[in-house]
């Protein structure tokens, strides 16, 4: 599977248990074209939808700790993806 082909690709592969592991165990790197930044993933905690959230947050169920050249940040999947933060690399494992 070519997780940057999905709508949401970083929120999309954290959702499958095989690649949240592979994301865990080998932390790999995001690639932001709208930017030029990459980051390392760190950590990816589950989390219960935010049901009662304002904007719709029962999508929000996956938060990602990242170091960019700059910063240590934190962000949910969800909003990695609406800044356009793709996979740099394609390795894992498949989606069957």
């Amino acid at each position: 599977m070519i997780w940057n082909t999905m709508e949401e690709p970083i929120s999309e592969r954290l959702r499958n248990n095989k690649e949240l592991n592979f994301v865990v165990d080998n932390n790999p790197l995001m690639y932001n074209p709208r930017t030029g930044d990459t980051a390392l993933v760190v950590d990816v905690f589950i989390v219960d939808p935010l049901c009662d959230y304002p904007d719709g947050g029962e999508d929000e169920d996956r938060f990602v700790n990242y170091v960019t050249n700059e910063e240590y940040k934190k962000d949910w999947s969800v909003d990695l993806d609406g800044e356009g933060w793709i996979w740099l690399e394609q390795q894992g494992v498949t989606n069957d």
